[in-house]
């Protein structure tokens, strides 16, 4: 615990004079040892950051990361030499890169550097298998790049979740029940990230209803799970892990509803509205007949009266985003009775 505090310590000290402003993915610290018989030097320590910043993607879809190690040394003289080592299998170590941006303040010099990494290297810096070494001419110091897995940021749960339009609600999935009793719906991890490109592990749990209360009636441990879920509302959870950390849980909600409850909906929102009564009656109508028709299980004609209803919306000259507003509900309804998986959950 004491060497915790004076961990953190050091790192307000240095956070000033570091350049990255963000939470690092995994924190080191570098406690310098003597080489070749030279004098132990108790003001001489270092510390790293390792940071994976997403930026924006030069193509689209494909979001790059800086992956950068941030090194901090602070110096008690003027040094006349300084590198980033890796330990070899051999246990020799070989030179990554030269620390060459050294800066003096008012308490003395500090070397400064930025490193972008490789997955391998990334791999091998948090195995503990990197080295900051700093020369003084006759006098030398090695000192390990320890990670602090207890301040590792862990995988990040990522769920792509649908626009909060037509029968979409914001930060979950609403999907539609071809059957008027279940929906088979498929949840999909693999957009999930770690900061240190290891293997992840997926635990997924869900609750009947929004209190999150009794047993789970749904577990999954896959990149992809798979659930046939009843009529109602559901909270789903996502836990993400790597073999250091553990991600932040990431909870959403589900709803499956019925096709007939999914066309009073859009009535209500119609009803509402502040469209010309004239034509509010005219397509009222038609889902009204929809409902009737999805209620009592026929499906297929339920279908047919809400492509109707799509062409009366088309036909109305509405402006587009009234006709997209009054249309994707109806698409979304159609979408649940065209795909195999209803109601596929991207993540």
């Amino acid at each position: 615990m004491r060497r915790i505090l004076v961990f953190l310590g050091l790192m307000t000290l240095a956070m000033r004079a570091m350049a990255q402003s963000q939470i690092p993915d995994m924190p080191f610290f570098i406690s310098f040892s003597p080489l070749s018989g030279s004098p132990p030097n108790s003001e001489m320590w270092g510390l790293a950051n390792y940071y994976r910043v997403k930026l924006p993607p030069p193509v689209p879809n494909l979001p790059t990361y800086t992956n950068q190690l941030e090194v901090f040394i602070r110096l008690p003289a003027l040094p006349e030499d300084a590198w980033i080592e890796e330990k070899e299998t051999d246990g020799s170590l070989a030179p990554v890169a030269e620390v060459t941006n050294l800066i003096e303040d008012v308490y003395g010099f500090y070397f400064q550097q930025l490193l972008t990494l490789t997955t391998n290297q990334i791999h091998s810096l948090i195995e503990g298998n990197w080295y900051a070494e700093v020369d003084f001419g006759e006098s030398n110091y090695l000192g390990n790049l320890a990670p602090q897995y207890g301040f590792a940021n862990g995988p990040t749960a990522v769920m792509i979740f649908p626009p909060p339009q037509g029968m979409n609600i914001a930060g979950g999935y609403t999907v539609i029940s071809p059957n008027n009793r279940t929906a088979r719906f498929v949840f999909d991890g693999s957009h999930c990230t770690d900061p240190f490109y290891l293997p992840m592990q997926y635990f997924w749990t869900g609750w009947a209803g929004y209190l999150m209360q009794g047993a789970p009636v749904f577990t999954n441990t896959g990149i992809l799970a798979t659930n046939v879920f009843a009529l109602g509302p559901y909270v789903i959870c996502l836990e993400v892990n790597d073999s250091i950390a553990n991600g932040k849980p990431l909870y959403f909600t589900l709803q499956v509803i019925t096709a007939g409850q999914a066309v009073n909906s859009i009535i209500s929102d119609i009803q509402s509205s502040t469209m010309p009564k004239n034509k509010m009656r005219l397509l009222t109508d038609v889902l009204s007949t929809a409902a009737g028709l999805f209620n009592h299980g026929q499906m297929a004609r339920g279908c047919f009266e809400l492509e109707v209803y799509k062409k009366l919306v088309s036909a109305s000259h509405f402006n587009s985003a009234m006709t997209f507003y009054l249309s994707q509900p109806a698409q979304d309804i159609l979408d649940a009775f065209s795909f195999d998986d209803h109601g596929r959950g991207r993540g």
